[in-house]
């Protein structure tokens, strides 16, 4: 069995921002709603640490957010 893909390396605060900014843009996290750090590591399924990590960041080289088109 060969393996055609390679599988790209991830922090998981990496994951955990692409989490976050998914739920932003999708309105499951309406703006000017009350954030809180401990609540949303429950939903993602992490401790605090990687979330306020996440939250404090710019956005990872391989977010979507970082994409630009180039037409």
């Amino acid at each position: 069995m060969a393996i055609s893909k390679r599988a790209e390396p991830s922090l998981l605060t990496d994951q955990v921002y692409s989490a976050l900014h998914e739920a932003v843009m999708n309105g499951d996290l309406p703006a000017g709603s009350r954030l809180r750090i401990r609540d949303l590591a429950a939903q993602v399924g992490t401790s605090v640490m990687p979330l306020a990590s996440a939250a404090s960041s710019s956005p990872p080289p391989t977010s979507p957010a970082c994409r630009t088109n180039s037409s």
